[in-house]
């Protein structure tokens, strides 16, 4: 009997380490006749495991009226004996939700028709076409849809020498509701006002008691089930304070969704592993709650990396900043104990227009293996016709895939046969992990924050997202310097040098474990401020007070030049300057005119601090070779050095092996010198030349 698992480091498929590749043939697209040449196709391309949604909208068509049989693109169950015939494993995603450009995202007209009631709702009470996710009526429904399916898949699991080895609970969770710019309302879903609602249950679980949640709010509740997210009049702190625990709320309730959707599949008999897709890299800070409740299920969380799809996408082709937020998203879903899985890949598009072309699919795989992916899964690998009055976008579903609709094949074919040549010759990477020189400590918290901290007045806490992944990922991409987002809450590496991007706002257990990290030796390199407040607002000053007496005021130099070290480098705005500094520390940064403090260095406990109260935006080359000599002096060891700024590179290593991956994300052709660190070797190798676009692999 075949065999197929996953560790935190990646995936055992008949009891060895493996690549997991899958791709979307869809069962109710793509014609049965032709199933299995597709099928071949795709094992042909490298293929090992096959996705499929399958739509609620498909398989109960009228309210009552489940079917798998009566229609070609009802059949899932031929579809899996195929799939089984053909060896390969089959990861399944039912809904409710499976957008794939399906009406209602795949959920059948006659629920919102009949049962408006739940659909979501903003917080002025306008429903929007989406699903409410925990809505016990659709609920309901839905347990009916999941019995059927799980009787007609349950002979075809992998427990039972069938080819079924995942499960996917929902897709692209928080997506509806955040791309309608809600969170959802709905309260009969929410329980506002009942004992046993899920918003009253979920604040009595932090607060308590209503005492506490009155002394942050300042309001004068006399029970949870007073509170009513929907309409607070507060303002300043109190309100981001209470915006918060809506928005944690929300996300709590992700986890009960799926853990729910879980039970459901359990108790019909599903023993499959099940995993979580996150829509993109934001997203990801969506999820650690859902994280949390899955410990001890065999579960992963994957995400969607699409660099562009139709023409209102920034980005057409892959690019620089794009290629910021999923190595975000890579060390996200580490930091969550997963393997590096991409479990949407992009692989056509929805719309004909801008095309997909096969060199930028070539050089987006390139680029997410150089950040150590594991595990992929494309969208889509063969395109076909939408079942009757089911389609959103268009009737023939083509997606620009490397299978056109018409079963014609396409270049983005080739490009698949290729990249997985390359897995196929370079097997190591299975055991490879990135090596980095420098920590970039976030917070789940300041990433997913916006929705609710411009009430508090903490403009470096509405802007950590973009300077944390742009900017001061631009600066790190540039040097010699590879780095790696940890969570500020976990564990630091105290051979590394930490930076922080310090936003106003830092949980007191991200100060205490920072200073911490400082008093037993290690390394920090804080810019931005110095944080005033804990996550919910209130006063926390940890962090300050362990490096010392400090106090600053504003900054009434216009000078647009900052010294650092005495080096002249532009573009590093300072709103703030330092009127008293620790005790034994030395100034490290002024204005143009060496007459303001804006930055100092010091020894704390066993390590040292750098501090700079300024905002870190990358122009130029001089940020770049400023920031190279702070860690230097805090003792970041180089990965790889290259003279050209626009040339980036990654590191990856099993202990014995190691591999550079030099990336050229722009449409001219690069040169740098190259310069690889390997433990104590240096390896130069010489001039390199980049063509446009191009990820070159190479083993020094």
């Amino acid at each position: 009997m075949r065999s197929f698992d996953f560790d935190n480091k990646g995936f055992l498929i008949d009891g060895k380490r493996d690549f997991l590749v899958g791709g979307e043939i869809a069962q109710f697209r793509v014609p049965k006749s032709e199933w299995r040449n597709r099928m071949k196709l795709f094992k042909k391309a490298g293929g090992n495991a096959l996705t499929t949604s399958v739509p609620w909208i498909v398989h109960e068509p009228q309210e009552g009226n489940i079917v798998f049989d009566g229609a070609d693109y009802r059949d899932l169950k031929t579809y899996l004996t195929v799939a089984r015939e053909e060896g390969l494993f089959v990861y399944l995603r039912p809904g409710p939700l499976v957008y794939t450009e399906l009406i209602n995202g795949g959920i059948p007209p006659w629920l919102f028709e009949k049962y408006p009631q739940v659909k979501a709702c903003a917080a002025n009470g306008t429903p929007i076409e989406q699903l409410s996710y925990m809505h016990p009526l659709a609920l309901e429904k839905f347990a009916r849809f999941y019995r059927a399916f799980a009787r007609e898949i349950k002979p075809f699991l992998l427990s039972q020498g069938g080819p079924v080895a995942m499960i996917q609970l929902d897709n692209e969770l928080a997506g509806i509701h955040t791309w309608n710019g809600i969170l959802d309302y709905n309260p009969e879903t929410m329980g506002f006002f009942r004992q046993d609602g899920l918003y009253p249950c979920f604040m009595r679980d932090r607060y308590g008691n209503i005492a506490a949640v009155n002394a942050a709010y300042g309001t004068e509740y006399r029970d949870f089930t007073q509170i009513d997210p929907r309409a607070f009049s507060l303002t300043g702190n109190a309100r981001a304070c209470a915006e918060k625990d809506y928005h944690d709320f929300y996300c709590n309730h992700l986890a009960v969704y799926a853990c729910t959707l879980l039970t459901m599949l359990r108790e019909n008999g599903i023993d499959a592993p099940v995993t979580a897709n996150a829509a993109n890299a934001y997203l990801l800070n969506f999820l650690p709650e859902l994280a949390h409740e899955m410990q001890k299920e065999k579960f992963f969380i994957g995400f969607d990396d699409y660099y562009g799809l139709d023409v209102q996408w920034a980005n057409f082709h892959p690019t620089p900043k794009w290629y910021m937020k999923t190595l975000y998203a890579a060390d996200a879903m580490r930091a969550m104990g997963y393997p590096y899985t991409v479990l949407e890949m992009q692989l056509g598009s929805y719309a004909d227009i801008p095309p997909v072309l096969p060199e930028d699919l070539h050089q987006w795989y390139m680029l997410n293996l150089a950040l150590g992916m594991k595990g992929v899964s494309y969208y889509i690998f063969a395109g076909g016709a939408n079942p009757p009055d089911t389609g959103l976008t268009t009737d023939v579903y083509d997606f620009q895939a490397p299978v056109a609709a018409d079963g014609s094949v396409r270049k983005s074919y080739t490009v698949l046969r290729k990249f997985h040549r390359f897995l196929r010759e370079h097997e190591w990477l299975l055991n490879a992990e990135r090596v980095s020189s420098v920590q970039v400590g976030v917070e789940w918290q300041t990433m997913r924050g916006n929705d609710y901290a411009k009430h508090a007045g903490v403009p470096n806490t509405l802007q950590a997202e973009d300077r944390m992944i742009t900017c001061l990922s631009f600066s790190l991409f540039s040097s010699g310097y590879s780095h790696a987002f940890v969570e500020l809450t976990g564990d630091l590496d105290i051979r590394k040098p930490l930076v922080i991007l310090s936003p106003d706002t830092m949980s007191g257990k991200a100060q205490k474990n920072v200073a911490d990290f400082i008093e037993r030796g290690g390394n920090v390199y804080i810019l931005g401020t110095l944080p005033s407040l804990n996550e919910n607002f209130a006063p926390d000053t940890t962090l300050r007070d362990y490096l010392g007496d400090i106090a600053e005021q504003p900054n009434p130099s216009v000078n647009p030049v900052t010294l650092l070290n005495g080096k002249r480098v532009y573009y590093v705005s300072c709103p703030k300057m330092l009127t008293r500094i620790p005790d034994g520390a030395r100034v490290y940064a002024t204005d143009g005119d060496g007459k303001y403090t804006l930055g100092f260095s010091c020894k704390k406990g066993k390590g040292k601090v750098v501090y700079l109260g300024g905002q870190w935006k990358t122009t130029d080359a001089v940020q770049v070779r400023a920031l190279e000599e702070v860690l230097a002096d805090l003792g970041a060891a180089p990965c790889v050095e290259h003279d050209n700024p626009s040339v980036y590179a990654t590191m990856l290593t099993d202990g014995e092996r190691t591999a550079v991956f030099l990336m050229n994300l722009y449409t001219g052709k690069q040169t740098s010198a190259v310069r690889v660190h390997c433990g104590d070797t240096v390896v130069d190798l010489g001039t390199v030349t980049l063509a446009p676009c191009e990820v070159k692999y190479i083993e020094p």
